[in-house]
């Protein structure tokens, strides 16, 4: 989402769908851009921007939603993995609203905090109407037939 071509693109999906809520992986944003650079302004922006090697960004997750939903970011469920959770109400329901990416070839350390992200949420559920997970598992599942 760093060149202006994939802004432009993401811009026309905002304002051509006009959806209230938008999950984006890889970003590949670093803590310096702003959200209006990408995200219409509209929107309430949760991210979590990841970090490579020299400070240089990669992967991460956003999600982009709607003020009227009344988003809060729950950064007590992400821990240290690459996945950003906020609760959500749609009328009289209250949801629970994740976006989470896992790199491919993801090494053992990485996979066990997704998965506790994962569980802590799980744990958090009932208090929830509905949970929406999104995002980019990269899962390389092989079947023998």
């Amino acid at each position: 989402m760093k060149n202006k071509k994939t802004v432009a693109f993401h811009f026309a999906l905002f304002e051509h769908h006009d959806a209230d809520i938008c999950a984006v992986n890889e970003t590949w944003l670093a803590p310096e851009i702003k959200n209006h650079k990408f995200v219409p302004r509209e929107y309430v922006v949760l991210r979590k921007d990841q970090l490579g090697g020299r400070n240089a960004a990669a992967g991460g997750v956003l999600l982009a939603i709607r003020p009227h939903l009344q988003p809060r970011m729950l950064q007590h469920l992400e821990g240290d993995a690459e996945v950003v959770w906020a609760s959500v109400r749609a009328g009289h329901l209250l949801l629970l609203v994740g976006s989470a990416y896992r790199r491919p070839n993801a090494d053992q350390e990485y996979n066990s905090a997704l998965l506790r992200s994962l569980e802590c949420a799980a744990r958090q559920q009932h208090n929830y109407d509905g949970v929406l997970l999104i995002g980019d598992f990269n899962l390389d599942i092989k079947r023998d037939i």
